[in-house]
């Protein structure tokens, strides 16, 4: 009986110690079932709260482009209505100028034969050619349909649901996405509207509101030769860019330009004692209104101009402005600024193709050497580095994807860190020599140098900043030349003499610091 007892505690004792291992396996198993499901359901948000804009995109660009087309179709068929009139009308009048010269012809003449004059005079009844007068016919590029096929099922109806999500358990509940604004017409289209400038998000927001409730930017004086700022607009439309520009007291003749971009214009300027060459005098002592001291001044003269140019915004929307006079005294003498900027469409979007649907930046990570604490789309914070510790993205992109870069936040002033883009594939090992076009952010070490820019290994920009730049956007984005740019904020810093190599991955490599951080990783379309 003992030998049985003795045989029964054995048993259970051995099938404690397996149920004990099971157990621990179990608990660790659903553990890591918790982290995956947590880290699914920030991908599936991700993917959902994306393809929802990617949506609302489509039908914005979508009713855009039909509220153009339909725009210039009524001022094309009234330009060529009244052209046609104008043609008639041009026909009359040479017919009854030829036949009034036919009939002076006749009266003068020299003959003294009636019958020749007579003949003569019934010649002056046929109707002139005018066949020179004639207009070649124009017609108008027909409009095009949009294709919204691609977003036709989109999160939380049943179609999006079946299609994207069968078999898949556990699911977060969906994000349904927000109604569509109210003016998006895919039918009639509507017309976008001209973009307003206002004193917010300049490097400088000094303004005054005038009574007529215009805010006056500056003044400002040779303290503050520029001011900048980046607009977004809408990609590839052609806008009529105007602004007022103020000139106070004593300005002359300094240098005065705009900037979009890479496209500088110069302004013309005054004396000091008129508002000559196309400026238009203020009320006098206007300028105090935004500090000119010397606008007081009995001699003092204020005057105002208007620019007007045609841009075009690039594929990302973001302009970057430079308001620029390079005056070379203070505001008792002598200050500058301008008012009332707006961005006037005047060329019609192109009707959307359905781009990409979002892509997740973490499907297919590789990961071969870098150790991170999460991972979730475009959310990336590493917990080694050391360089040589490359980490890629799955999506390779092809040169005719709509994919055209990408773009990223650092949002921790330690981080150190170098990201791009490259053709080459990455093992373990890696480093930033393999990155094709990279931007690195140093944070403080080796003193002010972010961003600067490397290209396989190769240093070929080195930037100015040591920090500040925590809530800024880099990007590496391919030109439509083919060319990369480098950009902080939309503003180009540095373009690129070497070829792009088909297909690249976006790779990112880290250095040792307190917390190396990617944030809002995004690709640029």
């Amino acid at each position: 009986m003992d030998a049985y007892f003795d045989g029964m505690q054995n048993h259970l004792d051995n099938n404690r110690v397996i149920w004990t291992t099971r157990r621990a396996d179990c608990d660790a198993a659903e553990a890591e079932v918790a982290i995956k499901d947590e880290e699914c359901d920030q991908i599936q948000g991700s993917f959902e709260t994306q393809f929802c804009a990617y949506r609302e995109n489509l039908y914005t660009t979508c009713s855009e482009y039909l509220g153009c087309y339909n725009r210039v179709k009524s001022t094309f068929d009234l330009v060529m209505a009244n052209t046609a009139h104008g043609a008639e009308s041009r026909k009359i009048e040479w017919t009854a100028i030829k036949k009034i010269k036919c009939y002076i012809d006749v009266i003068v003449s020299d003959t003294d034969e009636n019958e020749e004059r007579q003949a003569a005079l019934e010649a002056c009844k046929d109707d002139a050619d005018t066949s020179h007068l004639d207009l070649d016919d124009v017609t108008l590029v027909d409009k095009q349909t949009c294709n919204l096929s691609p977003v036709e099922k989109y999160p939380c109806t049943d179609t999006f649901t079946a299609a994207r999500y069968s078999e898949m358990v556990g699911l977060l509940t969906c994000q349904a996405c927000p109604a569509l604004p109210s003016h998006i017409d895919v039918t009639a289209g509507h017309v976008r509207s001209t973009v307003k400038d206002s004193p917010l998000g300049w490097s400088n927001v000094k303004h005054a509101r005038g009574q007529d409730g215009v805010d006056y930017i500056g003044a400002f004086d040779h303290g503050q030769k520029s001011v900048t700022k980046v607009v977004t607009l809408l990609a590839g439309v052609e806008y009529k860019w105007s602004v007022v520009m103020d000139t106070y007291g004593t300005v002359d003749n300094e240098v005065m330009f705009i900037k979009a971009d890479e496209q500088r214009f110069e302004i013309p300027t005054r004396g000091a004692w008129e508002c000559g060459d196309g400026w238009t005098q203020h009320p006098k002592g206007f300028g105090t209104l935004v500090g000119s001291t010397y606008s007081a001044n009995a001699r003092g003269i204020d005057c105002w101009r208007l620019v007007e140019q045609t841009i075009t915004a690039p594929a990302s929307g973001k302009v970057a402005l430079e308001m620029s006079m390079a005056l070379d005294e203070g505001m008792t003498n002598e200050a500058w600024g301008f008012h009332s900027m707006q961005f006037e469409p005047v060329q019609c979007p192109s009707p959307p193709t359905p781009a990409q649907e979002p892509v997740s930046l973490t499907e297919g990570y590789k990961n071969p050497g870098v150790s991170q604490t999460a991972l979730a789309d475009g959310q990336i914070a590493f917990t080694t580095g050391g360089w040589s510790k490359a980490s890629a993205f799955g999506k390779w992109i092809n040169a005719d994807d709509v994919i055209r870069g990408v773009e990223f936040k650092c949002p921790d002033p330690t981080s150190h860190i170098l990201a791009g883009i490259t053709n080459a594939d990455i093992v373990a090992g890696n480093s930033y020599h393999q990155l094709d076009f990279g931007i690195c952010i140093r944070g403080g070490w080796g003193g002010a140098r972010t961003p600067e820019v490397y290209e396989n290994g190769v240093h070929r920009h080195v930037g100015s900043q040591a920090s500040g730049y925590e809530n800024d956007i880099f990007s590496v984005v391919v030109n439509a030349a083919g060319k990369v740019e480098y950009a902080q904020n939309g503003a180009i810093f540095y373009t690129s003499a070497k070829a792009v190599q088909y297909p690249w991955r976006i790779v990112i490599d880290t250095y040792v610091a307190t917390n190396p951080q990617v944030s809002d990783l995004e690709y640029v379309q």
